[in-house]
């Protein structure tokens, strides 16, 4: 489209309304300021050459793309969001009255960023555990007496609900934003 022009082998906007970080504005709190506004929307988003695109029809998400550093389309629709939501540096731009293309989202934005944070949350967790955990657990488990057994199952019980608190308090808070 015109608003695109290829530098660096990438996608690039040659103009926007509004510019910013996402190490000053992350993804989640942009889409609720852009949805706000109600206009026909393109938020571009860049990191390592990497570009994402998202277009929003009024309030509605209504198309995502993901393009590679050589300006390749990788990536349409909701999986775009989950990929975008793990980016914490980058830069953006906002243009307005833009050309919308053919939609490829139908669910809600809120629904999307709130399963997208707890993809994301799940990610995080799996990376931080190592994949023999489990049966290391088990075998320091199976040495111990009974009731030290169950000690650290209750503890470890605990945890992962104070994990499950932690997503619904996000949840809550997104709940929060006008339209969830």
């Amino acid at each position: 489209t015109n608003d695109r022009q290829n530098s660096r082998g990438g996608k690039r906007m040659t103009t926007a309304g509004i510019e910013g970080s996402l190490d000053a504005m992350d993804l989640p709190a942009l889409l609720q300021f852009v949805a706000q506004e109600g206009h026909q929307t393109l938020i571009w988003l860049e990191r390592d050459a990497y570009i994402g695109e998202l277009y929003l029809d009024g309030k509605k998400l209504c198309h995502a793309e993901l393009y590679d550093p050589h300006g390749e389309s990788v990536q349409i629709g909701e999986e775009v969001i989950y990929e975008l939501l793990s980016w914490d540096t980058g830069i953006f731009k906002v243009k307005q009255n833009v050309q919308l293309p053919k939609a490829t989202i139908q669910k809600e934005w809120t629904f999307l960023l709130m399963e997208g944070m707890r993809l994301l949350d799940e990610r995080r967790r799996d990376n931080e555990r190592e994949p023999e955990d489990d049966e290391l657990l088990r075998d320091i488990l199976a040495e111990m007496s009974t009731e030290d057994a169950a000690k650290i199952k209750d503890l470890i019980k605990e945890h992962k609900e104070f994990d499950m608190a932690s997503i619904n308090k996000t949840i809550d808070d997104i709940m929060k934003i006008d339209g969830a």
